[in-house]
């Protein structure tokens, strides 16, 4: 299971982004037969939708697999089905600006212990300080995805397993 912190970004009491994990509405990528908790904090004003299409609304809801889709608080749960389309959306039922892609990759299975691991999760785009508790990211393909820091620059290494 992988658990994503999902809040809203303001800027002059104007809502601008879903903040996931305290980056700006990004791009998730999610591997098929795994498990996803959306945990939603400061959402009240804002349902969070996985879509088939990116838009806002209740319509291309995608349900498949998905428990609570629509939350304003609390968890949208989702177990990734393997039929599920390779690129789906989360978004805001009312607010065009919170919303983003999801791709969906297949779960690789191996004879070894493949996986990725984000060990260092990113705070706009830079490491979190120790104010900012975090737990790494895993998921189950053939791949170990490390993040290195060198002042603030990142770097990104892939070892293939």
């Amino acid at each position: 299971t992988v658990n994503f912190r999902v809040g809203v970004q303001t800027t002059a009491s104007t809502p601008t982004a879903w903040l996931i994990d305290y980056e700006s509405n990004p791009t998730l990528t999610l591997a098929r037969g795994n498990t996803y908790v959306f945990t939603l904090t400061n959402t009240e004003a804002f349902p969070f939708w996985i879509k088939n299409q990116p838009t806002t609304g209740i319509g291309d809801s995608y349900n498949s697999g998905v428990t609570n889709n629509g939350a304003t608080l609390g968890v949208v749960t989702f177990v990734v089905p393997q039929d599920a389309p390779s690129t789906l959306y989360y978004s805001a039922q009312n607010n065009t600006n919170l919303h983003g892609q999801i791709n969906i990759v297949d779960n690789t299975s191996t004879t070894g212990p493949g996986f990725w691991i984000q060990t260092h999760p990113r705070r706009n785009g830079y490491p979190f300080r120790k104010s900012y508790p975090c737990s790494p990211k895993i998921l189950s393909i053939k791949s170990v995805h490390y993040t290195l820091f060198a002042d603030e620059a990142i770097t990104d290494w892939i070892h293939d397993t």
